[in-house]
Order: structure tokens, then sequence, then C-alpha cells
């Protein structure tokens, strides 16, 4: 795996917590595996990192901060969870990614690094045409309230784009679903 983010940042963070082995950053074009939590450094590699989409990698965008971004052709908009971060998320997709998983397990999950439950949504978006694989809501008071994507995938050529707001870093030590769910997310299972 190619990681593009700081150092202890969710990308990091989750390819340590699943040992997987790490390439360097001049791999970038022929990686199977991307992760990246920084925009910055997504913008800056965003040729290499859609090559080795389009020839198979997958490139999990992990825990984006609020804004808009382009991305595989879309405009990506990332919104704070409106009525306070979110415990649970939605399955209920008919996603692949999903299949098999319960009705419960994805909420309250343990944080491994407060030694409790902690939220694990805080922010959703919306992107026009990617596949949605787990869902909440969103809105206020004065907008009202409608369907968000937690986590979602843009199919490019032999690859994939997926985009993940879910809190994953620090809880797949303690959560077999939040491990099983990484795995299959970072393209890890068949």
């Amino acid at each position: 795996a190619v990681v593009l983010g700081a150092v202890g940042g969710p990308a990091s963070q989750l390819a340590n917590e699943l040992q997987l082995p790490l390439s360097p950053l001049a791999d970038l074009q022929r990686a199977s595996l991307i992760l990246i939590d920084d925009p910055a450094q997504f913008a800056a590699h965003a040729h290499a990192i859609t090559t080795a989409v389009e020839q198979g990698a997958i490139a999990v965008l992990l825990e984006l901060p609020v804004g808009e971004f382009a991305l595989a052709d879309s405009t990506i908009t990332i919104e704070r969870a409106g009525m306070n971060p979110r415990h649970f998320v939605s399955r209920q997709t008919g996603h692949p990614l999903v299949a098999g998983f319960q009705p419960n397990d994805f909420r309250f999950w343990h944080d491994s690094r407060t030694g409790y439950v902690t939220p694990i949504l805080h922010t959703t978006f919306s992107a026009k045409g990617w596949d949605a694989i787990l869902t909440s809501g969103n809105g206020d008071w004065s907008s009202g309230w409608g369907p968000a994507l937690a986590v979602a995938e843009q199919r490019l050529g032999k690859g994939a784009f997926r985009i993940c707001q879910l809190s994953l870093a620090g809880r797949t030590t303690t959560n077999p679903v939040a491990r099983l769910f990484a795995q299959r997310l970072l393209g890890l299972l068949s």
C-alpha cells in the first residue's frame, strides 16, 4: 500500500492496524492499494493515482475534511454531520462489500484510543453517480433531513475510488466488524 497523508493520520494508522506492507511514493502508479487522508497530497498526485486506479488499484480516501473536492469527474461535497456525530450507519445498500453483515453491526464501535464507544461518523457526503456502500442522513432543523453517504465507490477502468468518512482507524483492533469491513473496503479479501 502507498499512504498519502500525515504521520499518525487515519491512513497511516489504518495501514498500521492492518499490518499492511508499505510501498514508497515512487511506486504510486504501480500500487494496488492507495490510502489517502490529505486532499492536498491527493491533488498533487491525482494523475498518478488515477492511472493506478484505471489499471486496477483501489484508492481509498479516508475521513476527508469538510469542503468540496473534484474526484473521478465528480464533485464531492463533505458536510459536518448535522445534529451531532453518528454512532451508527446503515448497511442497507445492497453493495457487495456489506453482504452478510447484520443489522446492528455498524453501530456503537469501541474506540481503542479512548477505551470506550465514540461516534463513528463525523461528516457525510454527497457525490452524484457514486455507488453507496454505507449510508446515513444529514440535515438540521431548518433545512430538513435527507439521505447522505458515509462510504461510497466510483469504479474507474479496472479499479475503484472509494471514499470512507466512517472512522475506521482506531477501531479495527477491538471491533471484528470494523476489521472485516476495512479489509473488504481495501480489497484485502476477495
